[in-house]
């Protein structure tokens, strides 16, 4: 099997947006109810909803159904066996859990399906004024990027332009220094609190480009095919490097994977947008160099 082979990634794409779909339905439905919650983290925090638990349970279950010979990684379930198909379906049942909980409408439901450690096919689902069910983002490597049904082409421009938007982080300027001729393009920042709802800006034109700090493959995975698809490109920026490197697979060595080659553990920060800008902001966005 390659990668080359269309009429594969066409079914795999088709299951993948049914999937985020109803995976969106499910989170909708639930979204008015009283939801119980515990947490991952200390201090209350990385919390974990009963809509988080139902979502990944029915994607895990209907693609395991499907695909028994495939690999899952799921955000709420790092602690799934050694990764030995060449496909891997990255999921996030729920990016946004926090949003979500507290009524705030800036979520996600992430498919990524990588072959080799490259992704092939991405399908997310993003709340939206715009309809009550919400809409849904997807690509196949070679097929294009579609809104619903819609061809999505991120604007072209080599140039941030001024009263418009960009998704930046709130550590972003601790962490990053930008060449002074930028500040005032750098204004109008937003802060959703959901990479995957991000993403989905930054193909629709929204956001003219992002920045997200130390990343993690589920939360990317599903929005790289539709990017690259929709004239966008990826730069990825190791913890141990200053330099952005565009992004082609998850196995790439110091792009993120660590050390142990562990895929469950990538981690890396993030540049996308439309490629002809990403060219030049990559170079005026740069790391700060840690005080000794």
């Amino acid at each position: 099997m390659t990668i080359a082979e269309d009429s594969l990634l066409a079914e795999l794409e088709t299951f993948a947006i049914k999937l985020v779909k109803d995976a969106g339905i499910l989170l909708m439905k639930q979204w008015s109810k009283s939801l119980n919650v515990s947490y991952k983290g200390k201090g209350n925090s990385d919390p974990v909803s009963d809509a988080d638990i139902q979502s990944h349970t029915f994607l895990t279950s209907q693609i395991t159904a499907r695909y028994p010979d495939h690999n899952i990684l799921s955000e709420e379930n790092l602690n799934s066996k050694s990764i030995d198909s060449d496909f891997l379906w990255v999921i996030d049942p729920l990016d946004g859990t926090i949003n979500y909980i507290n009524k705030y409408p800036c979520f996600g439901v992430s498919i990524g399906i990588l072959f080799q450690g490259v992704p092939v096919v991405g399908a997310i689902f993003v709340k939206s004024p715009e309809n009550c069910w919400g809409q849904i983002l997807h690509a196949r490597i070679g097929g294009g990027a579609f809104i619903n049904e819609s061809p999505v082409k991120i604007p072209k421009t080599s140039s941030l332009c001024e009263g418009k938007l960009l998704g930046l982080p709130q550590s972003f300027q601790s962490q990053y220094e930008i060449e002074p001729s930028l500040e005032r393009k750098f204004s109008n920042t937003r802060v959703t609190g959901s990479i995957v709802y991000e993403l989905a800006q930054v193909a629709l034109g929204i956001f003219q480009c992002a920045v997200f700090n130390q990343a993690k493959i589920w939360d990317i995975a599903g929005s790289c095919v539709i990017i690259s698809e929709a004239d966008g490109s990826m730069f990825v920026q190791s913890k141990r490097s200053t330099e952005w490197y565009s992004f082609e697979s998850f196995l790439q060595p110091d792009r993120g994977l660590p050390k142990n080659s562990d895929i469950k553990k990538w981690s890396a920060s993030i540049l996308v947008g439309n490629s002809e800008l990403l060219y030049s902001l990559k170079k005026q966005i740069k790391k700060r160099r840690r005080k000794i």
